[in-house]
């Protein structure tokens, strides 16, 4: 199967979590879908730059955000100049609400970036829990191990996960751009 072939199946099969991503980020389910729209465009666009250090999911979750995280950054540029009189001080808030929602996204950036150097079982099980948000029972009935043994190799995938991101330096804004 070509991987043009490949993504389409992909985005058809996950299009509600893949969306369910982006309106995490955006808080708006118009906003959420055409995030997903772009995401899938720059995927189409980039799929012969995908290097498959990967899963083919993962990098399409991953463009998803990205695409979410820019679509934040230019309604927070909008909402910088007040068309309100004394709507200051309300879009004053939002501002640091957009701030620390930014600083998240960057973080999961850092995280994304870092996944690339994980064992592909740890990555597996990050992505089943954190990013599908599969239960530990289901996470262990795929993989035929008690659940405990899913919560503890989940918690040593974080670990690893942890230590690697200690060993990055601080994010800059182009990590956040969609990779291909």
């Amino acid at each position: 199967m070509s991987g043009r072939s490949e993504l389409e199946k992909l985005f058809q099969e996950d299009r509600e979590r893949l969306k369910a991503v982006a309106q995490r980020i955006l808080r708006n389910d118009a906003d959420a879908e055409d995030a997903v729209q772009d995401a899938f465009a720059s995927a189409l666009r980039n799929i012969d730059g995908f290097r498959g250090d990967a899963r083919l999911s993962t990098w399409l979750h991953r463009i998803v955000a990205n695409a979410a995280l820019m679509r934040l950054r230019s309604r927070r540029r909008r909402h910088e100049s007040p068309i309100e009189p004394g709507r200051e001080e309300c879009l004053a808030d939002e501002g640091r609400a957009v701030d620390e929602e930014l600083a998240q996204r960057q973080l999961g950036a850092r995280m994304m970036r870092v996944a690339r150097d994980l064992d592909p079982a740890s990555l597996d099980l990050l992505t089943s829990r954190y990013f599908r948000d599969e239960p530990l029972r289901a996470i262990a009935k795929r993989q035929r191990i008690t659940p405990a043994a899913a919560k503890t190799r989940v918690h040593r995938a974080r670990l690893s996960l942890r230590k690697l991101m200690e060993s990055l330096p601080l994010p800059t804004e182009p990590e956040l751009e969609p990779s291909g």
